[in-house]
């Protein structure tokens, strides 16, 4: 199964199980038949472009979103993540973050931490990361004696490309 189908196999799948409706149920929802929903389902055939911006639609109207928004994956991650555009303006955040929306990051880092992101960022740009040249870029850094890694992954939405950072501390260790 190539990428397309099994994304809208597992898309379709989730809407429906969000939505709490069987395929028949489904099928009316779009105005298809129930064998066009199994298909999709099963990954044996995709939607055409106009019933794919039906189903997103029929999604939003219903207030369900699922797991592959790229939005809600960040926003409900339990993980330091943010979402940034290539002004470095703050996007979306997850509550782990402790970053703000609508605010450029270099902006909420501590003074220590602001030349090391920068230099980090800089880097995208030396690598080809906002051509899409680099699908993934880490940084490694020592920030008052803690090593923590930086991680920056791209992420297309609606035509537009964005940064996903999400930093991590090592493990805690509780003595016994």
């Amino acid at each position: 199964m190539t990428s397309e189908p099994l994304y809208w196999s597992g898309y379709i799948l989730a809407l429906r199980q969000g939505l709490k409706v069987n395929q028949k149920e489904m099928a009316r929802l779009l105005d298809v038949d129930q064998a066009s929903i199994s298909r999709w389902e099963r990954g044996i055939a995709v939607p055409s472009s106009s019933l794919k911006n039906r189903i997103a639609d029929l999604a939003k109207r219903q207030g369900v979103s699922t797991v592959d928004d790229p939005l809600n994956v960040v926003r409900y991650s339990p993980f330091p993540v943010c979402l940034v555009d290539r002004n470095g303006m703050v996007i979306v955040v997850s509550e782990a973050s402790l970053f703000s929306e609508g605010q450029n990051i270099l902006e909420q880092v501590r003074d220590d931490e602001r030349e090391v992101l920068a230099s980090f960022i800089e880097r995208l740009s030396e690598q080809g990361f906002w051509g899409m040249r680099c699908a993934r870029l880490d940084q490694s850094m020592s920030l008052m004696g803690i090593e923590r890694k930086v991680v920056a992954i791209p992420v297309m939405m609606s035509g537009e490309l964005f940064c996903l950072f999400h930093k991590s501390t090592p493990p805690v260790r509780l003595d016994d």
